[in-house]
């Protein structure tokens, strides 16, 4: 009766053999009609759908658990680590002085004393490193503090 099918021979089976019918289930049908399909039943396929959006959020929120247990597992937290791991194996702070100098120099391909965004990302990139290190917009932002600690005519870069 709720989708219409066949409700027909179900009500006739109301009525008296002389063709009348009595009030009682007349009510019935009508309100069964006018109530369950345009009310109840879109109320029920929203149900559905929000436990399906749920669901699927809940298996997206696992998935990207997974990944960042996993790469928390492999020690690496930020895109720059590798970098970081290789200047930490500097003796003294004049190698290490000397190992960010020379870093500087090779990423300054053209040479201006300053880092543009596309300097940096490629020269770290070009890095022999593992896991190879991708320096990506978002890590400009966050290593800059929102571009405060960078000149103003290299924000736009």
């Amino acid at each position: 009766v709720v989708t219409f099918d066949d409700w027909a021979s179900i009500s006739r089976s109301l009525f008296a053999s002389d063709g009348t019918i009595e009030a009682g289930p007349l009510m019935f049908f009508i309100s069964f009609i006018l109530i369950v399909p345009f009310t109840l039943l879109p109320v029920v396929i929203a149900v559905l759908l929000d436990h399906f959006t749920t669901a699927t959020r809940r298996e997206k929120d696992k998935s990207e658990r997974k990944q960042l247990e996993s790469k928390n597992a492999e020690g690496v937290t930020s895109s720059i680590d590798p970098l970081l791991a290789t200047l930490m194996t500097c003796r003294s702070s004049e190698e290490l002085t000397r190992r960010a100098s020379d870093l500087f120099d090779r990423m300054d391909v053209d040479r201006s004393g300053a880092l543009s965004w596309q300097e940096m990302s490629e020269g770290m990139r070009k890095m022999n490193v593992k896991p190879k290190i991708n320096f990506t917009e978002d890590d400009r932002r966050s290593a800059t503090m929102r571009a405060s600690l960078t000149s103003p005519r290299l924000t736009s870069c």
